[in-house]
């Protein structure tokens, strides 16, 4: 029996975050014309609509309860279907109903919650993840940064042989995540301020950034006009704000991934629990500077960071450590895997 047809499950919006949708966004890119896409998503905005709908074809759901959902796809989905599901509500029964119904079983995950019956798991957040992982005997656990998600963009950048050096910092990438709850953008910006030499600040915001009143006041303050401010940049755009800056923030997420792509130094942290993995990873591979629990974490300590990556000696080792760890060949592991799964 063969598959070319890979389903995505995975809901997300701009109260709730894209995190979900774009880790399976960026996977059918990085796995290309092998395969053909369809999407499914409860409960869409029109976003996200328009998102996914760029990438493969998609049926969009309104199902109330996780239990009856399976039954409720039953007609969207084929016995030859290869099932991804990014999210952390496909739970043990949810997982077992499914696997009845397609070929191979996929889940992208990174909190280890359920007890699993999946084929293979993608955990790109860390090695130390996998003891954590209750499994049927024939799961397959893929952890780490060989097997790291990312838009394609981000991977071409990653598979670049040249080491990038960087002298002197003069500019600062800040991208807190498409929501930031918390504000720690508007707290980032006020202590970089208080460095003279860091002459321009690109940041990063969302379409669910909650705070753009702070942020506008911080911007109608800033004399000197070193603040450049984008909202929801694609992937190019991305990677070139970050090329362009020597040191950048973000939290232990997909971005702080994207980040060790491109070659930046990196001062990350967390602001929720499922960060965990991803934060120890950067830190155990010399990828980042932790400014630990980015809500609890005073002005000074972040200025101390700053101090830290800007020395040319840290820098340097956490650029190289990025282009080690990081190798750009993560779409031909994966595809490989999912290659294998069809057969």
């Amino acid at each position: 029996m063969r598959s070319n047809r890979i389903v995505f499950r995975a809901d997300g919006g701009e109260l709730t975050g894209l995190g979900h949708i774009m880790r399976c966004v960026s996977l059918s890119e990085m796995l290309g014309p092998a395969f053909s896409y369809l999407f499914i998503v409860n409960n869409a905005d029109e976003k996200v609509k328009e998102l996914v709908s760029q990438h493969g074809e998609a049926v969009f759901i309104n199902v109330e309860d996780i239990e009856s959902e399976p039954e409720a796809i039953s007609g969207i989905i084929r016995q030859d279907d290869i099932f991804v599901s990014d999210g952390y509500f496909f739970d043990t029964a949810y997982q077992e109903q499914i696997k009845k119904k397609v070929h191979k079983l996929v889940m992208i995950d990174d909190k280890a919650m359920h007890f699993f019956y999946a084929d293979v798991i993608i955990n790109h957040g860390g090695l130390s993840e996998i003891p954590s992982y209750r499994t049927a005997p024939f799961t397959r656990v893929l952890s780490g940064f060989d097997y790291l998600i990312a838009r394609n963009e981000f991977i071409h950048a990653a598979s670049s042989p040249e080491l990038r050096k960087i002298s002197p910092v003069e500019t600062v990438f800040i991208c807190m995540g498409g929501a930031d709850p918390f504000d720690i953008t508007t707290k980032i910006i006020n202590v970089c301020l208080s460095f003279d030499y860091i002459q321009r600040l690109n940041v990063v915001t969302g379409a669910a950034y909650a705070h753009r009143s702070s942020l506008s006041n911080v911007l109608a303050a800033d004399s000197s006009s070193r603040i450049r401010h984008y909202e929801n940049l694609n992937a190019k755009e991305m990677v070139q704000h970050i090329a362009e800056s020597q040191v950048s923030f973000a939290t232990a997420s997909s971005t702080a991934m994207e980040i060790c792509c491109v070659r930046s130094g990196l001062v990350s942290g967390i602001v929720v629990d499922n960060q965990n993995a991803i934060h120890q990873q950067l830190l155990a591979n010399g990828c980042c500077i932790s400014a630990g629990n980015f809500i609890t974490a005073s002005e000074a300590h972040i200025a101390d960071c700053i101090r830290q990556i800007v020395d040319p000696g840290v820098l340097g080792k956490v650029i190289a450590n990025q282009k080690r760890n990081v190798d750009g060949r993560s779409a031909e592991r994966l595809l490989e895997v999912f290659t294998n799964l069809a057969a």
